[in-house]
């Protein structure tokens, strides 16, 4: 799909070379599509570093100096130990925990980081600040696990009012909950600000990965969900699931070794996979050493095996061949 996607926007900018053409993605494996992406300049969004953070922090707190040292000084061992991007949905993100709740120690994954944000943000501590929720933490949390579970299996990021307002009704009903979905709903959109309106009538996660952290909360409750992180890691729609997935177990070296063994579909799949290694081994942090270096080596060899392969693949296909 991304190939044949650049394919289009590759004939257009060689039919109007006079008109711009900006294309936006997630992190990708340009080694598999560089004849397409010939005449276009690349840019990547870098990490910031402890200088740029702090400036970050500073003026989020503003005149809260002591918070915004207090945050960076717990910031620093995970960033020392790169256990977190330096991005600014997770210092966003972080900035909020720090600025609600009293937090002792930065969270150690992407996972812990989210599990504290939806815990503060669903009513967890609602209770301890004195204030009045109308419906359980638990069963907010139950409800969006369902949702995203069932918008990620569906392959869509928005879902239409009647379909929210149905898979809350179900759930309720099934359970004998006298609740009222619409209030829940607006609960959810008003307090939580985790499911945000995606236009008139639909809506969506504020973004994309917490539709990804809750369907892999489900996956970590539910029996043989390894299998199911196995099968999907090639996919690119599951990637940051399996993520979260490999996050909440924090110590993976057999799930790591299981997915990097899987035949992917096709040798791009297989390609990505060896390259994002490192990924899921952050994500693993409590991982031992020599395990990590031992998934990486593999990884390495497993993706030099298959870069020839790739190239002449790459060479053979109909679609480059129709390139200037």
């Amino acid at each position: 799909e991304i190939n044949n996607v650049l394919y289009a926007l590759k004939l257009f900018a060689n039919a109007y070379p006079n008109v711009t053409v900006i294309c936006t993605s997630r992190d990708i494996d340009f080694s598999s599509i560089a004849p397409l992406t010939e005449g276009f300049k690349k840019v990547s969004i870098i990490n910031m570093n402890l200088k740029q953070v702090k400036i970050f922090f500073d003026k989020w707190f503003k005149e809260k100096h002591s918070l915004s040292e207090k945050a960076l000084s717990a910031l620093r061992g995970g960033f020392s130990e790169g256990l977190l991007p330096k991005t600014p949905l997770v210092l966003t993100l972080l900035a909020i925990l720090f600025d609600e709740k009293d937090v002792k120690e930065v969270p150690a994954n992407l996972t812990e980081l989210y599990a504290m944000f939806c815990e503060l943000f669903l009513g967890r501590w609602d209770a301890a600040r004195k204030i009045d929720s109308l419906f359980d933490y638990t069963l907010k949390d139950n409800l969006l696990t369902q949702i995203a579970s069932e918008m990620q299996e569906a392959r869509v990021e928005s879902i239409s009012h009647s379909a929210i307002v149905h898979s809350i009704r179900t759930y309720l009903e099934l359970r004998k909950l006298p609740h009222d979905p619409e209030s829940l709903l607006k609960e959810l959109i008003e307090r939580s600000q985790i499911i945000t309106k995606a236009g008139i009538n639909s809506y969506r996660f504020r973004h994309l990965t917490f539709q990804h952290y809750f369907v892999s909360r489900r996956w970590n409750q539910e029996p043989h969900s390894e299998d199911k992180a196995i099968e999907k890691a090639s996919d690119m729609w599951w990637r940051d699931v399996v993520f979260f997935y490999v996050g909440h177990r924090k110590e993976s070296f057999d799930l790591v070794r299981k997915i990097l063994e899987k035949p992917s579909p096709n040798t791009s799949a297989g390609l990505r996979k060896s390259l994002e290694v490192g990924y899921l081994l952050q994500a693993a942090y409590l991982t031992p050493h020599d395990q990590k270096i031992e998934s990486v080596e593999f990884a390495t060899i497993n993706y030099v095996r298959a870069l020839p392969e790739m190239m002449q693949r790459m060479k053979a296909d109909p679609l480059f061949k129709t390139l200037p």
